[in-house]
């Protein structure tokens, strides 16, 4: 009833299943690296100088978009491979562009891999069902809600620290401080949560087996 997302399959899918998931996460990667690279102004306060602000588009990019994407990245254990190894490069070449000082650039790598693979960990249903639906909607709130819910919290309160709700906020937390230990230990709360939900699916899976 479930797929394993983490366990290698037999043989090796098709390339179809494999290959385009793994291309449209690379276009997605290059172009947030592009217009890092570009300095392109996403945001009400522009960085100085401009491409200082591309480890913060590449993370961002990486994180919203294994959300919209999650159950078509992780469909299979080769895409999900695929996607947590390709992530790494374009975080360094974003990095080295915003000269990001190594302990902000490890963090904010921590906070990315902590996010893939609690959506690697997340059992896939191998067929639409009600499941795959709820946790869909639950992945994209936690990723872009807590973002908004951060921002009116900001907006409309003075003087108020914006907590760290979901990986988009934990990552442009922890960029501008010197201390990010915390954000790290907050984000491995989703992958105790996905491990949890693992093994109650597994559970389930073989007691219906039976």
């Amino acid at each position: 009833m479930w797929s394993n997302p983490i366990k290698m399959p037999d043989s090796a899918p098709s390339s179809s299943k494999l290959i385009k998931p793994l291309l449209c996460w690379l276009a997605i990667n290059l172009a947030a690296l592009g217009l890092g690279a570009a300095g392109v102004s996403l945001s009400a306060k522009p960085f100085t100088p401009p491409e200082a602000g591309s480890l913060a588009i590449v993370a961002v990019a990486q994180v919203a978009m294994a959300a919209l994407l999650w159950p078509v990245l992780f469909e299979s254990g080769w895409g999900a491979v695929g996607v947590i190894f390709t992530a790494a490069p374009f975080l360094q070449a974003g990095a080295f562009l915003s000269a990001t000082p190594a302990n902000l650039f490890l963090t904010t790598i921590a906070v990315v891999y902590v996010w893939l693979l609690t959506l690697a960990v997340l059992p896939v249903m191998k067929s639409g069902s009600m499941y795959v639906t709820v946790a869909r909607v639950c992945v994209i709130l936690w990723c872009f809600g807590g973002a908004l819910c951060c921002y009116f919290r900001a907006e409309f309160s003075i003087g108020v620290r914006p907590l760290p709700l979901g990986p988009i906020v934990q990552i442009l937390s922890a960029l501008p401080s010197e201390t990010a230990t915390s954000h790290f230990l907050f984000a491995g709360g989703w992958l105790v949560v996905a491990i949890i939900i693992r093994v109650l699916a597994t559970k389930r899976s073989r007691t219906s087996a039976l």
